[in-house]
């Protein structure tokens, strides 16, 4: 399926659409010399199916897999497939009065006051369904278009006082009547019809696959355009017999037309089309609610074709040209502020539940505190930091490192009765929180660092023993259970433990959903860090690899991995190492397990085999972050296949399939060194609250 993936591209989409819509209606002002508007509509909704059918089996199935344009409509649920076809209804009933309209006014009126009034109700609707840009430049360039509105409606009135004499003006106040109203009731129904088929998409298009029953922009125009085609067998044969003006007509007047005529309607419909689908595609990047507003800027271009070039208001007043002026610089106005305001950094925070095992490396504590910044920044609200190992110090150090970020009030737990316990993997025993420190051992320094950071930061954590935590399951369900649908991101940096135990688990008092159906309900993706490619034995999942089968095997949402082989040569770190911090966990994290410059450059070799650089540590659990909280898009390419385990022995292997894979792997695009720089940047920012 092709889809758009960079927002200036996106408002090149929207301009597009926006030229195509304020078009169309060119062609019924050719049909309309020997044809009436309510013929000239059959053939037009003929040509809106026939372009959504083909572009759904062209650009919405290259490629294949679950997001080509059949697959994708055969998983489609009820309730979203009737939401489409409810949004083809709707716009039919509107756009029927829109042709009335323009028989009746002219484009030049029909447009700027039915379909402008649908772009001002219409951004406001879909902006309450899908918050994405600046609100005070989207509302403020909206009310700019509701000001144009309203010079070109009083335009309009001057012009239809002005078509000549008592009887004239008597005419005209009954045409300006008749026209505005049925223009103002187009709006009205118009503005809603976005809504009912921009809720039916999955937008996030570089998941594996779309989220279940969602649908994708080319099938849900589809369905859209058969409710378009049904409903106008009701709608259309209403108005053939109660037309807005002229005579009643019927259906055999249809079968007189020549097919030049027909042609022409159907020409219609291939335009206005055209414009449909490719704004459906850019809503995924610029959202429903600026994709929909600058796609109604066809207001702007259906008035210049009707003043310009159809001449409809020859003749009329000076006042009213002057007013046209006007109409045209605010709607300029409003639509400059309505692409402003989707280059703006206000979208939603993305949810994130952070499960790390922080065990014996400490690229844990960068991924945590790069998290916190990336929070700070308002990129991302922390929803839950659990661990995935017990009966050791790791929830005491995401504690203190809550806290030192300002929030401590982040729930915390642990994993219970399986995994990994103790203070490395492959222990037997756990750690006795009361023993003595004593030695730091291995290359990474082991579990010490974190035992040390309690000794160092008392009274800043509750849990000096992990297994006295909450219970992890109990944490995910319940933070889950309280988010919207589609909305949660979770990282994962250690062993797979708690994805497990979270499929495992079933209804209770907190949902009544098992576990695997809460995650398929709440849970946008899944961020991994995990496994070795193409093949081997990665450190999080070989060491409770039968929770890792599960977990790969049973997940009901797309997958992203960033696995050893990207992150092993990224190194990062040194310089919140060197940075001279005093009062950080992080800082002391880091200055205590970083070789020295000098070490490894007297033997760079040794310290490679080990993840050192002279930037510092290998950056697997930072990457990981980093991807959940801002995507993949401009800084890593990503590759669609399957991660699985093939053994007992914690063995894994990546699969390719570029159609139908469930999984990404990411590969790099961006230079790791520069992916390493903005890990440190986030790393060396101070906390912004301050809560100790």
């Amino acid at each position: 399926m092709y889809f758009c993936d960079n927002y200036l591209l996106a408002v090149v989409f929207c301009v597009v659409t926006m030229f195509c819509w304020g078009s169309w209606g060119n062609t019924q002002k050719l049909a309309g010399k020997t044809w009436r508007y309510e013929l000239f509509y059959w053939d037009y909704v003929i040509g809106v199916v026939l372009f959504a059918l083909a572009s759904g089996l062209t650009a919405g199935s290259c490629g294949g897999g679950a997001w080509s344009f059949l697959a994708n409509l055969k998983q489609a649920s009820a309730a979203n497939l009737g939401s489409a076809f409810l949004g083809g209804i709707v716009f039919n009933a509107a756009n029927i009065l829109l042709a009335a309209a323009i028989s009746i006014a002219g484009m030049s009126v029909a447009f700027p006051v039915g379909i402008g009034l649908a772009l001002v109700l219409g951004v406001v609707v879909n902006w309450l369904g899908a918050p994405k840009g600046d609100p005070e430049l989207l509302f403020g360039g909206v009310a700019l278009i509701a000001l144009a509105i309203l010079c070109n409606a009083f335009a309009y009135r001057l012009k239809a006082k002005a078509a000549g004499g008592a009887k004239g003006a008597e005419e005209g106040t009954q045409t300006v009547g008749k026209g505005i109203a049925l223009s103002a009731v187009c709006g009205v129904l118009m503005a809603f019809f976005y809504r009912f088929v921009a809720r039916t998409m999955d937008m996030d298009f570089a998941a594996a696959a779309p989220q279940s029953g969602m649908m994708t922009p080319y099938s849900a125009f589809f369905v859209f355009a058969l409710g378009i085609f049904a409903s106008n067998f009701v709608f259309n044969a209403v108005a053939m017999r109660h037309p807005a003006s002229g005579a009643p007509i019927t259906e055999r007047e249809y079968f007189r037309g020549g097919f030049a005529i027909h042609l022409v309607g159907v020409l219609g419909g291939l335009v206005w089309g055209l414009g449909n689908g490719i704004n459906l595609v850019a809503a995924g990047k610029a959202g429903a609610a600026i994709s929909y507003g600058l796609g109604q800027g066809a207001t702007l271009v259906s008035a210049l074709w009707g003043i310009l070039v159809w001449k409809e208001f020859k003749g009329a007043p000076r006042k009213a040209g002057m007013l046209n002026l006007a109409m045209f610089v605010l709607f300029l106005a409003g639509l400059g502020a309505i692409i402003a305001a989707g280059e703006s950094k206000t979208k939603a925070p993305v949810k994130v539940i952070f499960d790390t095992d922080m065990i014996t490396d400490f690229d844990d504590v960068g991924a945590l505190a790069c998290l916190h910044a990336l929070a700070d920044a308002g990129e991302c609200e922390i929803l839950a930091t659990v661990s995935c190992t017990r009966g050791n110090a790791s929830v005491g150090a995401i504690e203190i490192i809550n806290r030192y970020y300002g929030r401590p009030g982040i729930p915390v737990g642990c994993a219970k009765e399986t995994g990994v316990v103790g203070a490395y993997a492959g222990a037997k025993e756990k750690v006795d929180p009361k023993s003595p420190l004593g030695e730091k051992r291995g290359n990474d320094g082991g579990h010490y660092k974190y035992r040390k950071l309690l000794l160092d930061y008392p009274g800043w954590f509750e849990y000096a023993d992990s297994d006295d935590a909450p219970d992890a399951n109990e944490v995910y369900r319940r933070v889950l259970a309280a988010q919207p649908d589609g909305s949660v991101v979770i990282c994962s940096v250690g062993f797979l433990t708690n994805l497990r135990r979270l499929l495992e688990t079933k209804p209770d008092a907190i949902s009544p959903l098992d576990g695997k159906a809460l995650v398929a309900k709440k849970v946008k993706r899944w961020v991994a860090m995990a496994c070795k490619y193409p093949a081997g034995k990665e450190y999080n999942s070989k060491w409770d690899p039968e929770s890792s089968r599960i977990a790969l095997e049973n997940w009901p949402t797309p997958v992203v991995f960033t696995d050893f082989e990207y992150g092993k040569d990224c190194f990062a770190g040194r310089a919140v190492a060197e940075s001279g911090v005093k009062g950080s966990p992080v800082a002391d994290v880091f200055a205590g397990n970083i070789p020295s410059r000098e070490e490894i450059g007297k033997d760079p070799a040794h310290w490679l085999r080990r993840a050192f650089g002279m930037g510092g540590r290998a950056a697997w659990d930072e990457t990981a972050v980093l991807i959940a909280v801002r995507g993949t898009d401009g800084y890593f390419n990503v590759e669609r296949g399957t991660y699985r385990m093939t053994g007992d022995d914690g063995s894994d292997e990546w699969a390719p399939d570029a159609e139908n894979g469930p999984h990404l792997r990411v590969t790099e695009k961006l230079a790791k060194a520069e992916v390493a720089r903005i890990i440190d940047e986030l790393m060396l920012r101070p906390p912004a609250n301050v809560a100790r």
